[in-house]
């Protein structure tokens, strides 16, 4: 048992030398992985013995877990002789052999290996410098060649300065002109020449007196001028822009009228008197009320009955355009009928409206009493009567045209005579006056209809049928032109109120550039075809624009006016016409002559001319069936263009911004 175990101890003890000699720990250091070699040698022992194999040694459970091979410590192997000799021997060979490089540079370009780069690019320099010293332009001066000489300094001793450049010049031609040297412009402003001599004109002084009254002239035109800073650009003269209406006749057949439009216009406005009330109004339907037309049977009634403000608005700017005031012309007494009548009805705060007009019959009755205040400002020196004229006169049975006597003592033209007796009034005529209307009153009754409108006006810019309501361009139209004649009238006009408006036009766009216009909103579109429908309110936006501000050349403005000129047909509507006319007159050009044309004749060949009716209009077009004395009015109208406002774009007008 002895030996047994001395052999057990030694096998045990061989197993952990040759566990150490190959890097792996004993038991002691990896746990249960080296009791298997000890339990081998003991059973090969006493399998020689013939004996049992005893009982394995108990396991010692690990205090941790073992640790991985790849993490415990490894002893370096011994270094193999064989393979020190071997690298030895590839490091020597290594040294000895020759690097390649030197045989490679040998074979390559021996300028770039030879020289640096700074030096090659001096070179290449160098080279292009002598090209260019070689190569002359052409000289006007007539020189074709140069030489050029090239010497070593330190070789030829010549002095540099004597090296000139040879300019070989070849004869002129006989044929070739001489050119002829422009003097210097510096040595002739240098030159200092003697000034000639100026004989002093004799100056002639005015005498003080006439100073004084050109002073006195100059001070009364400045106190008259109109209103200011109104945001209207408006066609304006000595008498508001209205001065032509005086010299109907000759402005009219110069201006593209004829004979036979401004008779329409006369017959139209004998209608219209012949069908004024005895309280100096106008109605839209014609067949109510005492007037002229006694027993009228004129067809075609409106059907705006009791729109009394707004009808006889809407003729008293037919008579006006035609240059009759309250003060002179052969309708004078009905203009002042019917501006008395309108001063009567004005409310408190200045509002014209009526039951059924509304806006539109302030609008109409506001721009009425303006152009009768910007007609007669200047030259009101004594009231007008407000008693119609035509007397006891009646209809002819025929129901032709009635004869319009003149006042007692005054002509057949309705001109007053002199008057005889003691209290002539200032203008020497005698008047049956009982209610004139005077220029205050008249003054007064205009300002506070501008005001009205400007306290109306919605807070985007627009008007329609009640105050501060939102707009339409329809309404608009009416408010915009009686605040224009309001500026011509010399009243105070607030700039706020058209720049407002402005941004309602803009809203009404139809599209992007301002050429066509909606009622009450804008498409904007970016392009609209000019074949597209059109309706009154592209005309009275148009008109509007050149109110506030628009210049001639406005792409948005050509563009309309193109827009109204395709659309130049029958059946439109008188409402379209007034405005689309007004547009085109003062645009002017080919467009307007074109227009002119279709429209006047179209309105001749229209209107009424037998019975009771002549001189009427009654269209079918769009809104004309507002009757017969909206139709005639608004026809009458259209053809006075000529001479009822001064072209805004003419070059007799004042075609700037708000005056100051």
């Amino acid at each position: 048992m002895a030996a047994r175990t001395t052999g057990e101890e030694e096998g045990q003890l061989v197993s952990s030398d040759t566990l150490q000699a190959s890097g792996i720990e004993p038991a002691a250091g990896l746990g249960g992985l080296a009791e298997p070699p000890v339990v081998c040698a003991v059973k090969r022992a006493l399998a020689d013995d013939g004996g049992p194999a005893p009982e394995p040694p108990p396991r010692i459970a690990a205090e941790g877990p073992p640790a991985r091979a790849s993490t415990a410590f490894r002893a370096p192997p011994p270094v193999d002789a064989f393979l020190e000799r071997q690298m030895q021997q590839q490091l020597a060979q290594l040294a000895a052999a020759e690097p390649p490089e030197p045989d490679e540079r040998r074979k390559g370009f021996v300028l770039f290996q030879a020289m640096p780069g700074g030096l090659f690019s001096a070179i290449v320099h160098m080279l292009v410098f002598l090209v260019l010293s070689v190569y002359v332009a052409n000289d006007p001066t007539g020189a074709r060649s140069v030489s050029l000489q090239v010497v070593d300094a330190e070789q030829d001793e010549t002095d540099v300065d004597e090296f000139v450049e040879m300019v070989v010049e070849e004869p002129a031609d006989a044929d070739e002109e001489t050119l002829e040297v422009a003097p210097d412009q510096a040595f002739l402003d240098n030159v200092m020449l003697d000034p000639p001599e100026i004989a002093h004109p004799e100056v002639m002084l005015p005498e003080l007196d006439e100073v004084a009254r050109e002073l006195e002239v100059e001070i009364a035109a400045a106190e008259a001028k109109p209103g200011r800073d109104p945001g209207f650009t408006v066609g304006e003269d000595a008498r508001g822009g209205l001065a032509r209406r005086g010299d109907r006749r000759g402005q009219a057949l110069t201006l593209g009228a004829t004979a036979e439009s401004e008779n329409a216009v006369e017959l139209a406005l004998q209608w219209l008197v012949r069908h004024q009330r005895e309280d100096g109004s106008w109605c839209f339907n014609q067949q109510l009320g005492e007037h002229a037309c006694v027993g009228c049977q004129c067809s075609a009634p409106g059907p705006y009955a009791d729109a009394l403000n707004g009808a006889t608005g809407m003729v008293l700017l037919a008579l006006l355009g035609a240059g009759h005031t309250q003060l002179e012309g052969k309708y004078r007494d009905e203009v002042a009928g019917g501006l008395r009548y309108l001063i009567e009805q004005q409310a408190p705060d200045g509002s014209l409206m009526d039951p059924s007009g509304n806006l539109y019959s302030h609008g109409l009755a506001t721009l009425a009493l303006c152009e009768a205040l910007a007609m007669t400002r200047d030259g009101y020196r004594a009231p007008a009567t407000a008693t119609p004229r035509w007397g006891d006169s009646a209809a002819p049975a025929n129901g032709g045209s009635a004869a319009v006597p003149g006042p007692p003592g005054g002509d057949a033209e309705g001109n007053p005579s002199p008057a005889g007796g003691s209290s002539p009034n200032l203008l020497g005529f005698a008047f049956d006056a009982i209610a004139p209307v005077t220029l205050p009153e008249l003054t007064h009754a205009a300002q506070q209809a501008v005001t009205f409108i400007e306290r109306a006006q919605h807070p985007a810019g627009g008007w329609r049928y009640r105050p501060r309501q939102a707009g339409d361009t329809s309404v608009v139209g009416w408010q915009l032109m009686a605040l224009k004649s309001a500026y011509l009238a010399g009243l105070k006009v607030d700039s706020k109120v058209a720049a407002r408006a402005t941004r309602f036009l803009d809203m009404v766009s139809e599209d992007r550039v301002g050429s066509c216009y909606g009622y009450t909103h804008g498409g904007k579109r970016p392009y609209l075809d000019i074949n597209t429908p059109i309706t009154a309110t592209t005309p009275i936006g148009l008109l509007c624009r050149m109110y506030t501000g628009w210049e001639h050349k406005r792409p948005g403005l050509g563009q309309g006016v193109e827009r109204l000129k395709f659309w130049a047909r029958p059946g439109k509507g008188l409402y379209y016409y007034y405005y689309a006319t007004q547009v085109m007159h003062h645009y002017g050009g080919a467009s307007w002559e074109k227009w002119n044309s279709f429209m006047r004749d179209y309105l001749v060949q229209s209107q009424s001319q037998q019975g009771s009716e002549l001189g009427s209009w009654m269209l079918d077009g769009s809104h004309d069936d507002a009757g017969r004395l909206y139709c005639t009015a608004m026809a009458a109208m259209t053809l006075e263009v000529y001479y009822r406002y001064a072209s805004i774009y003419s070059k007799e007008s004042v075609t700037t911004g708000p005056r100051r």
